[in-house]
Formats: structure tokens, sequence, C-alpha cells
């Protein structure tokens, strides 16, 4: 009879384990942590009554340039587990869980929301790189880095900004290998909170300084030459804009340092240039080089020498004029008295204002009468 039991407690408990499955318990202490300050590391103690063939699912969503993607991961025989890739940004959202023959236990949740810096790095020249970043209002943000070659799995200490651009601290100037990757993490606190953004840089675009350039012109085309820029490894693509009699076009040039413009006479003509490598950015834009219409300055030139021939010929028109005038434009001046002198002299300086011109001398006129004495009638 005890046997009998012995065997219906069996199968009851056969029947129980098999129609209603033991529920599964998450992992327990779930930590986040930073391994070398940029890549996330999670660990975890197993939960009570866990079966033996159990292993752990990692689910891990970031965003990258916006957009987020999720990854999975399961883990065996291990209570820790890393990412090899840096976070990009300061958002991530990580759940694990348990799995025991196929049964998951409730997610365990580790979230990071911190707001984005707005991170971005430029190469301005072969020995400088510069990094800008936006901080909330009165934050407290420190610049680390390292420049860990081609091999993520070399760990190279993180070391602070050598030379901030500013005193509130929003760019850096670093010393870097432009051509190597380049891990930063900016890290501080804002509105009493811990703020981590972790950013990783496979290349960085290019900012350098414009061209060396030179532009020969002749009255049919334009000679322009230029040194390349730093970075020879580089495929650079040169572009030359200009704008002739209000059009704007763009020449490319793929090969050689040098390039011939043509060139319509009747307009006038602004160039500039630049350096490009695809997808990478490249050198500024040149300053505008201006040239005037070729036609335009024939027409100063002969301004230039017409208005002195027109002026030269004005003057001696109006000598000769001049000439003959000179009676109506310059009047006989009367003469003074001879008298006058001898006045001054012989007189005691008694003199007249009367004596200053000679007087006139009246001609005498001498008259003659005639009588006609037929038209006299005697009187009666």
């Amino acid at each position: 009879m005890t046997g009998l039991f012995h065997k219906v407690g069996f199968l009851l408990y056969c029947f129980l384990t098999t129609a209603v499955p033991l529920k599964v318990l998450p992992p327990e202490n779930v930590h986040l942590g930073w391994k070398n300050g940029l890549y996330q590391e999670l660990s975890w103690s197993p939960p009570k009554q866990s079966g033996k063939h159990c292993s752990y699912q990692i689910n891990s969503t970031k965003k990258y340039e916006g957009q987020e993607g999720t990854s999975f991961v399961n883990i065996e025989h291990s209570l820790y587990w890393h990412d090899e890739k840096v976070l990009n940004g300061g958002f991530l959202n990580m759940s694990i869980q348990t799995v025991c023959n196929g049964t998951m236990s409730d997610p365990v949740f580790v979230t990071l929301n911190d707001p984005d810096l707005q991170l971005w790095c430029i190469i301005l020249s072969s020995n400088l790189t510069r990094c800008y970043w936006k901080p909330p209002s009165s934050a407290d943000i420190r610049f680390f880095y390292n420049s860990d070659g081609d091999d993520n799995n070399v760990s190279v200490p993180l070391q602070e900004c050598p030379l901030y651009t500013n005193n509130i601290r929003t760019g850096c100037d670093l010393p870097v290998d432009p051509e190597e990757p380049l891990n930063v993490l900016l890290n501080g606190t804002a509105n009493n909170r811990t703020i981590r953004n972790i950013h990783h840089f496979e290349f960085l675009k290019l900012k350098l300084a414009p061209l060396n350039w030179t532009v020969k012109e002749s009255k049919k085309e334009f000679h322009i030459s230029w040194t390349p820029p730093e970075f020879p490894n580089y495929r650079w693509k040169y572009y030359i804009n200009y704008t002739a009699c209000s059009y704007t076009k763009d020449l490319e040039i793929v090969t050689g340092l040098s390039a011939v413009l043509p060139r319509s006479p009747e307009c006038s003509y602004d160039i500039s240039m630049r350096a490009v490598v695809e997808y990478n950015g490249g050198t500024e834009w040149t300053r505008n080089k201006h040239y005037d219409a070729i036609s335009g300055r024939d027409y100063i030139l002969f301004a230039v020498i017409l208005i002195p021939l027109l002026m030269a010929v004005l003057v001696i028109l109006s000598l000769v004029w001049c000439m003959k005038n000179r009676e109506n434009i310059f009047p006989k001046v009367p003469q003074p008295n001879p008298e006058l002198f001898n006045d001054i002299l012989n007189n005691n300086n008694k003199i007249s204002i009367s004596n200053f011109y000679m007087t006139k001398v009246e001609e005498e006129c001498h008259l003659t009468v005639m009588v006609d004495y037929k038209l006299i009638k005697p009187e009666l």
C-alpha cells in the first residue's frame, strides 16, 4: 500500500512539473561598468534556484547618427560581458534575461540616457585636430581621449585634453595623428547629475587651410596652378569655381596641379578653388580673384589718352581766340602826360590832378558865311 502511494506521488510530481513549468528567475546584482572608461561591461549574479543548463541573453539598444539599433548576445558559462564597440553618444538601453530550457525570465533593464553634447572633430593640419562640443548651461565637462590605432583590443589609457580652446571648456586642440582612429570621452556634471558621452571616430573630416595658388591671365585664357595640400596619400580632387557674365560654373580637376580656363574677353571673371577628398572634407575655398573684361579695359585706356588730348586742343584754341580778340579783351590805357615828370622836378611837387594826362588840343575851325541877296526882300 505504501508503494502505491509513492507511485501516485511520483506520477503527480511528473504531471505538475511537465504541465506547469517552474518560473525562471532573472539574474541578480546586475551592474553596468566601463572598461577603460569607454567600453560598456555588464556583470551579474545567478538567480536563486537556477538550473544547471541556463544561459543569459543580453539585448542592447544604441543610437547612431540619430537612428536606434538593437543587438542580441547569448552568454553561457559566464557572469560577465563587455562590448568591444564604443557607445557613440549618451544613450544606452540594455536588458538581461535568464534562459533555462527555452524559458526566459523577466528582463532586468539598465539604461543610460544622458544629453547629447553634439561632439564633432575636424582635422586642421597634419599635426592639429580640433574638437568642439555644446555643453548644457552651468555644466562642468572634461574631455578625455586616446588614439588606439587599428586594433581595438589594445587598450590605450585615456588622457585629458592638453589644450582647451577657452575657459569654459567647449573645445580642445589635440596633437594626434589624424590618420588613426580616435576615441573620446566627455565626462562631467550638469544640474546635479553625471553626464557621459562616448564617441569613436574611425576617420575625421578635413578642414584644411586654403590652397596656395596662382593665376596668370592672357587675352584668351587663364593659366591656374597650385601647390597640393598635406596628406599626399589621399586622392585629391580640385574644383575651380568661376563666375563669368553672370553665370557660375565648376571645373573639376582629377589629375595634375594646373589647369587652363578659356576666357571670354567681354566678361569679367571671379575665380576661386579648393581641394576635396571624397566623403572626407578638404580645404577651405580660396579668396576670389577678380579680373575685368578686356573690352572694358580698352575703353578706360582710350579715355585716359583722349581726355588729355582734348584738353590740349581746347587750350590751344583758347589761346588763338584770345590773340585775335586781344584789343577787346585788353583795351589801350591812356598815356600819361609827359610834362608830369617835369612838373615833379621843377615845381616842387606842385602837381595838379588835371595835368596827369595830356589835354586834347581842340582843332580851329574857320567858317565862311555866304548870303544870297536874291532871297532878301527890301523893306518898303
